[in-house]
């Protein structure tokens, strides 16, 4: 039994919150139980009570972050991208991927049907195959899904998607995201904001500023159409760097700039990447970069990829592979 004193606390804890009142009572009911089985002390009612809000206010903190406390959806999903596998992710030392698209399913607070951008929290322990997701949630790509979703409470109008023992993704048609390639493209430059590397400075993803990591699980990301001037892969693939440039810079304006650092020997934008499934065009190619923007460890500002849409591929050429000492450090989301 909730008492009304706990039954406000409790209101008070989930409002703006993704969270329910009814879910926040199951939870203050739980934790009741437990502090009255495994209290090593003595200690009042009111304590009790205390102890079980705090036991409540944790799981509610940990569910924002890891997820699992959203309702059970079948979404259509239009893919923009994923940012590689994570392991040894939170407490239970889980194997993830983030992913990223534009998604198509009952959002509204009253069941109804919207269409929003979304983040996807792939994680092993729920049986997902994480090969299959980093296949299947390459640009443009559409499927259905099962997943427990939520809104962001930092990010307007994105939702956070994650896995359970349903989640399965089968690659389809859609009834309501389009087939065309055309019209997915116009989707999904619509939905991501378009970022210029003039003003990148402006327009970086949003961050905790306590934590240091971007918002959601990197879903705040922006969209750069530019141009591959140089490209990297090291022998043991555990890396790959695009070095890009856009029509709003000119190499005098980008040179010495919180862009280009010193060390690199072609100047643009270093966008990391995923060698095996990121790093297939050459240079030359001009094409759209999905991404969060984040300022590097030396510095300067980078792209963290997540989806590549190519408007004119050119091939790779091993033989122009940029130096392996330029500007190699490493950044993750």
């Amino acid at each position: 039994m909730v008492s009304d004193k706990a039954e406000s606390e409790l209101a008070d804890m989930v409002e703006g919150t993704p969270r329910t009142l009814d879910w926040a009572k199951e939870q203050y009911e739980a934790a009741l139980e437990d502090v009255n089985d495994r209290l090593m002390e003595d200690v009042s009612d009111e304590k009790k009570r205390e102890f079980a809000l705090g036991m409540v206010e944790s799981e509610k903190i940990f569910k924002d972050r890891v997820g699992g406390s959203g309702d059970e959806m079948e979404l259509e999903i239009l893919a923009i991208g994923q940012a590689g596998q994570i392991d040894n992710w939170g407490d239970d030392n889980d194997s993830v991927v983030y992913s990223y698209g534009f998604i198509y399913g009952p959002l509204k607070d009253d069941g109804g049907n919207k269409a929003a951008r979304a983040v996807f929290i792939n994680k092993a322990s729920d049986g997902v195959d994480l090969t299959d997701v980093k296949q299947k949630f390459h640009a443009e790509n559409t499927m259905k899904g099962i997943y427990e979703v939520s809104e962001s409470n930092d990010l307007d109008g994105v939702y956070r998607c994650f896995s359970n023992g349903s989640t399965n993704l089968v690659e389809e048609d859609l009834d309501n995201l389009p087939s065309d390639r055309d019209a997915k493209l116009d989707i999904l430059r619509r939905a991501v904001p378009e970022a210029k590397l003039a003003t990148l400075a402006e327009d970086m993803s949003s961050y905790d500023p306590e934590t240091g990591y971007t918002h959601d699980f990197g879903a705040d990301l922006r969209r750069i159409e530019g141009k591959i001037i140089d490209y990297y892969i090291p022998d043991d693939r555990a890396w790959g760097r695009y070095t890009i440039m856009d029509d709003s810079v000119t190499q005098d304006d980008i040179v010495g700039t919180d862009i280009v650092g010193d060390d690199q020997n072609v100047p643009g934008l270093t966008v990391w990447a995923d060698p095996d499934y990121h790093m297939e065009y050459g240079r030359k190619t001009r094409a759209d970069f999905f991404g969060t923007v984040e300022e590097g460890s030396n510095g300067n500002l980078n792209m963290n990829l997540v989806g590549i849409i190519p408007i004119i591929p050119m091939p790779m050429d091993d033989e122009n592979k940029a130096d392996s000492n330029a500007n190699t450090t490493e950044t993750s989301l």
